[in-house]
């Protein structure tokens, strides 16, 4: 009888390690997480097809011509340059664009599938399906309904709008930053429902996010929003009555909380301008030079060897207009030239 007893323990101590995860963190029993798991499976099924694409645009001069990328420092010299730094051996900034882990995910990419277009289209894929989730957790905490939150990440997951930053191999810092910026929120919800106050995984995630794409700058705002609006877990202390239910209460917690963010917003602000100059931190720059870029180097060759690339050229075969002029697209088109 002890021996069969030790073994139920034993069985009911396994169950419970392979469903902490679940617990945990997603809170969620086994139905429930095979519903999250067919999500995930629908997901998959819809950007399959995309296996059989091609390398596109700038996939060309960010891998395939790309003469550092078979050398382990490219992953380095990345953390220090801005993204297109490899069009020239010099310190020559190309961009407003300072996104080293977008060069990191191409480094790290090469060394792991090479120049197989089926490989960069499953770490992309991968990518997506980790959005996907990291989107159910975040309606899951806001809203409380695991109904919602599968709802919610399966919308997310086949959204059309979605299908450029998931099947273009280089388009990396979109969902990058979705990521990192998902799982930040996600942490400090978490944490802030059952009374922790502890910060170091949401900012680490939050400085991912902003050197991923400059866009995560605004997430502070989100992180404020969320205090001042939602945020309703911190109980009033007895000597301390009104601190949220007074308007002074809220708006002081929302900047004691959201402070941490704000400054390393400043932080990252500050690492642009040493990596890229003084005068390229807000990207004002880059609409001249990259103007000047296309202007120069582009030109109406580029409209004849590529007239179906960009939309301003379908209806101007000619060539007569200038290509599009943001900075992704000039540099591409320079590297191409």
């Amino acid at each position: 009888m002890k021996s069969q007893a030790q073994t139920v323990k034993s069985a009911d101590a396994d169950s419970k390690r392979s469903g902490l995860f679940a617990r945990h963190w997603l809170d969620l029993n086994g139905t429930q997480m095979t519903m999250l798991a067919g999500v995930l499976l629908i997901t998959l099924l819809v950007y399959l097809r995309c296996l059989g694409n091609e390398l596109v645009y700038d996939d060309h001069p960010m891998i395939v011509d790309n003469p550092y990328i078979r050398q382990w420092s490219f992953v380095w010299r990345s953390i220090t340059r801005d993204v297109w730094w490899f069009l020239s051996s010099g310190r020559m900034t190309h961009s407003a664009y300072y996104r080293p882990l977008e060069n990191i995910w191409i480094g790290l990419g090469y060394q792991l599938v090479g120049f197989n277009p089926v490989g960069w289209h499953c770490l992309k894929i991968a990518l997506h399906l980790i959005v996907v989730m990291l989107s159910f957790r975040l309606a899951q905490l806001l809203s409380g309904s695991v109904e919602a939150a599968l709802l919610t990440a399966l919308a997310f997951g086949t959204l059309p709008v979605h299908a450029e930053a998931v099947v273009w191999a280089t388009a990396i810092p979109e969902p990058l930053s979705a990521a990192f910026e998902l799982g930040a929120l996600c942490s400090f919800i978490q944490d802030s429902q059952v009374g922790r106050r502890r910060l170091f995984w949401p900012l680490v995630l939050f400085g991912l996010a902003l050197l991923s794409h400059e866009s995560a700058v605004v997430f502070p705002l989100i992180v404020a929003a969320y205090v001042f609006l939602l945020d309703t877990s911190p109980k009033p202390a007895p000597d301390e009555p009104s601190r949220w239910t007074s308007l002074g209460g809220r708006v002081r917690e929302t900047v004691v909380r959201s402070a941490p963010f704000f400054g390393v917003a400043l932080l990252y602000m500050g690492l642009r301008a040493i990596v890229l100059g003084p005068e390229w931190i807000l990207g004002f720059t880059h609409t001249k030079t990259t103007a000047s870029m296309a202007t120069g180097t582009a030109g109406a060759s580029t409209h004849a060897r590529r007239p179906y690339t960009w939309p301003n050229a379908i209806d101007d075969p000619g060539g007569t207009r200038r290509v599009s002029e943001t900075p992704r697209d000039a540099v591409g088109d320079r590297a191409r030239a």
